[in-house]
């Protein structure tokens, strides 16, 4: 340290006065203490603080490393959310034609179904109005009974009552709208007809048997309806019932849909005494009950209003049967009032009548009318006892042998 130097720190700090000198060492030593304290802290702040500028530096980049990831991932799941964004907009597109669709064709079947109403409302009334017509005299009615009574000099085979059978449901079906009527009963396991009717395909298959259809001809016209590609078929008796292959029972209605082997079947029973316009009526219906029709995706209201308009055709036709069968059970009692009444009168003719009748029917045995009962399906039937069973052998065959 230099002369010049101490003069002036002796000078500035009164180094000189004894009294002063210790607390000037004390003060000078505590600043340089200090003072190298503090270079020594700025030192090693300035020293944190390079490291600390790198590591934020280098977390930075990572930091934005992965920034620059999640934005590309960003932007992928945006073009993503775009895509999905077009795709719903196409379902909804297709959602609306298709609900339109629908809707289009749902109002059909609701418009064909009310069509097919009319048609039998129609055809009932019409029904109703030749069953009023009937009501012929007196002197009408006992030659036709006599006639149904003295047997027939002409004794047809089976092969001729089938054909009389064909030939008369040709007739019947030549009086429909059909599309299109095929003569299938030459052609194997093809039924009597095939009947086209817009777009669909039924098999006819006719009976003309006196006693009940066993239930075996059903399921042989089921195997036929697949064989052929058939939509349904109907198995048509013109003088006797049809049992149900389902139930092993005689059809209690004239008119029955049933399911057999998945195939819509209509079985109608003694069809002579039912309408042509009827008939081809109840075939045309197959089609309003064709499974495909079930596929359609119809919301809840629309279901609704089908099924409200189905039960009130069914109560309506429920309602026309009941009236149209009291009228035949009245005719029928009628008839075996008639019938007593001719007995009684023929009775009174001796050897001429019996000229007139050449075979006296025989008579049949309990077990044999039991046996016969319940083999056509009449189990309940058969368990009747005596007279109640003698009577309802009678009313089931419409057989005037004795018991």
């Amino acid at each position: 340290m230099t002369s010049e130097t101490v003069s002036k720190w002796v000078s500035e700090f009164s180094i000189e006065d004894d009294e002063l000198e210790p607390l000037t060492f004390v003060l000078l030593r505590d600043y340089l203490l200090s003072f190298n304290k503090c270079k020594s802290d700025y030192t090693t702040d300035k020293r944190n603080g390079d490291i600390i500028d790198d590591r934020v530096i280098s977390l930075t980049a990572d930091i934005q490393s992965d920034l620059s990831e999640l934005i590309i991932e960003r932007d992928v799941l945006i073009g993503k959310c775009d895509v999905l964004r077009s795709s719903c907009n196409d379902l909804h597109t297709d959602i609306s034609t298709l609900k339109v669709s629908r809707q289009c064709d749902i109002s059909n079947a609701i418009s064909d179904t009310k069509e097919s109403n009319n048609e039998v409302k129609d055809l009932l009334r019409e029904e109703i109005t030749s069953l009023r017509s009937e009501n012929s005299s007196l002197v009408t009615e006992r030659e036709t009974i006599l006639t149904r009574l003295i047997p027939s000099t002409d004794n047809k085979t089976s092969y001729e009552t089938g054909v009389e059978g064909e030939n008369e449901m040709s007739l019947i079906l030549s009086s429909g709208n059909w599309d299109e009527i095929i003569d299938s009963h030459s052609t194997d396991h093809a039924g009597d007809f095939i009947v086209k009717y817009r777009g669909n395909k039924y098999i006819i298959d006719v009976k003309n048997y006196q006693s009940n259809i066993p239930g075996q001809e059903v399921r042989k016209l089921a195997k036929d309806i697949e064989g052929n590609n058939c939509d349904g078929g109907a198995i048509i008796s013109f003088n006797s019932g049809i049992i149900n292959p389902n139930t092993n029972c005689v059809t209690k209605e004239n008119m029955d849909k049933i399911l057999v082997m998945g195939k819509n079947i209509l079985l109608l029973s003694n069809a002579s005494s039912i309408p042509a316009e009827f008939i081809n009526s109840a075939i045309t219906s197959l089609k309003w009950n064709s499974p495909s029709d079930t596929h359609q995706v119809i919301d809840n209201n629309v279901k609704q209003e089908i099924s409200a308009s189905i039960i009130k055709m069914e109560k309506e036709i429920i309602s026309e049967k009941k009236n149209f069968q009291a009228r035949i059970i009245k005719k029928q009692h009628d008839l075996e009032n008639l019938k007593l009444t001719l007995i009684v009168i023929v009775g009174e003719f001796d050897d001429q009548v019996n000229d007139e009748i050449p075979n006296k029917p025989s008579k049949i045995s309990v077990p044999e009318m039991r046996k016969r009962l319940i083999d056509d399906g009449y189990d309940d039937e058969a368990n009747l006892k005596n007279k109640s069973l003698g009577l309802k052998y009678k009313e089931i065959y419409n057989d005037p042998i004795p018991i």
